[in-house]
């Protein structure tokens, strides 16, 4: 059995188990719970509960033939055509979930993240929200393996998702780089110019709810997530007071 499809499987949505029996009923076409539970070495009254769990999510399907019962398995077009569907649905009510989800204002919760892939994810989350970004940003120091991330991925996929993002930073002559890329990479930014602003990490308001205090650097790399309206608004608005200064009176 090809540990790429059953690792591929995982990654969406079944468990090593369901992984195992549907790519194993795939290759029999049809077959019996003891038949099933000896290819997958997994125990006959085990493999059966995890057949009768598949067939009621519709990935596999069941009939007796000869006084037998035996487990057939939905084609592979089919069942991505069905996931698709019910892809779909849940896109076409993201927002009456947003909008459940914004009624518990005093909701907050806090995440601590220190590595490279869960930092990704977590650009990746931002990048996809199309939701405006609102970041200050210290923009001296990258991690190379972080620094290259945002450039070959997280900016392309922010584009792709309209995600436009406003930044202010403080006067340095990567931030000024930084600013002139402002077009090509749907972003507006504001360099403050004023030696009391210094920033040393990036703090970014994303989604409606969310704030990230990430320091980026090649020996601190780490990001804090905090989930809460309330305090994603006073930071919003405190930004928003910058912002809107007249840059000449810094």
């Amino acid at each position: 059995m090809q540990d790429n499809l059953i690792t591929a499987l995982q990654d969406r949505w079944m468990s090593e188990k369901e992984a195992k029996v549907y790519l194993t009923v795939l290759e029999l076409w049809s077959a019996p719970a003891s038949t099933i539970g000896r290819r997958t070495c997994i125990k006959r009254v085990t493999a059966y509960a995890v057949l009768k769990d598949m067939e009621k999510k519709n990935i596999i399907h069941s009939k007796i033939r000869n006084g037998t019962l035996r487990f057939i398995a939905v084609k592979p077009k089919k069942l991505l055509h069905s996931l698709k569907a019910k892809f779909d649905l849940f896109d076409s009510l993201i927002g009456e979930f947003e909008d459940l989800q914004l009624t518990n204002t005093n909701h907050i919760a806090s995440e601590y993240h220190e590595w490279l892939d869960w930092l990704k994810y977590i650009y990746h989350e931002i990048a996809i929200s199309k939701w405006e970004i609102y970041a200050f940003l210290w923009a001296d120091d990258y991690d190379s393996k972080l620094k290259q991330y945002l450039k070959n991925v997280h900016i392309k996929e922010r584009i792709d998702n309209k995600t436009k993002a406003y930044v202010i930073a403080h006067s340095s002559e990567k931030n000024k780089e930084y600013q002139k890329k402002d077009k090509a990479n749907l972003k507006e930014t504001k360099i403050i110019n004023n030696d009391s602003l210094s920033l040393y990490n990036e703090t970014a308001m994303y989604w409606w709810d969310k704030i990230a205090f990430c320091m980026t650097g090649t020996k601190d790399l780490y990001w804090i997530i905090i989930q809460n309206k309330k305090l994603h608004d006073t930071m919003h608005n405190i930004f928003q007071f910058i912002w809107l200064q007249d840059n000449t009176q810094w």
